[in-house]
């Protein structure tokens, strides 16, 4: 099974015409709908001001981390 991020990084196409991913809605938005500290921050902590002002979480605190029972630790490679 592959793993794949969620959400996905933004292509080089995106990142030209500024576009970011907002870390709570996911959506794909242009870097005027980021505050200066929202826009600087990475993928996974930053949010849309539609998001700040709503109170949003942040996809990963909503969702949090779930492992498969027959994972393997990627640095150990043990089953966890």
């Amino acid at each position: 099974v592959a793993v794949s991020s969620f959400p996905p990084p933004p292509s080089p196409q995106c990142k030209e015409i500024g576009v970011k991913t907002c870390g709570a809605c996911s959506r794909m938005l242009p870097d005027d709908v980021y505050s200066e500290k929202q826009r600087g921050m990475r993928q996974s902590s930053r949010r849309c001001e539609v998001c700040v002002a709503a109170g949003n979480e942040l996809v990963l605190m909503k969702e949090g981390l779930t492992f498969l029972e027959e994972d393997d630790c990627p640095i150990c490679q043990l089953p966890l």
